[in-house]
């Protein structure tokens, strides 16, 4: 990715295609820094960056001869990085967890309302037995 700052790639943009380019970075790492991209709006610094998951002191150190920390664009970044909807999988995953942590209480809360509903239904008609019928 060619950038105002020369030949460099810049982090807070780069994609995971870009990212492999760089010395000591392969597609799983690719792939991690990409989600961290996405959960964390982008690297403030160099130190923010060696703190995504997977990136040792020598890793950074062979990325600031090839890379800058930028500022932060969306991604994707040109129609060929573009997906079908228009997110990278990173994204697509952090709102999909976040859809899950709104729905399982949701449901759990739902379920719970049901079973003692159920259960007291069952002891009014325990009581109606027991009592032939009369409250």
């Amino acid at each position: 990715m060619l950038s105002s700052n020369g030949n460099r790639v810049n982090l807070n943009s780069a994609s995971e295609r870009e990212l492999t380019q760089l010395p000591r970075i392969g597609a799983d790492k690719a792939r991690r820094i990409v989600h961290y991209q996405a959960i964390r709006r982008g690297f403030r610094d160099w130190v923010d960056f060696a703190a995504a998951v997977g990136i040792s002191e020598e890793d950074v150190e062979a990325t600031q001869t090839q890379a800058w920390i930028g500022p932060f664009t969306d991604w994707p970044h040109t129609q060929a990085d573009r997906p079908g909807s228009g997110h990278s999988p990173a994204t697509q995953k952090v709102r999909c967890v976040r859809r899950m942590e709104i729905l399982i209480p949701i449901v759990f809360y739902a379920l719970l309302f049901v079973v003692i509903w159920l259960l007291r239904r069952a002891a009014r008609a325990d009581m109606d037995q027991w009592h032939g019928g009369r409250r």
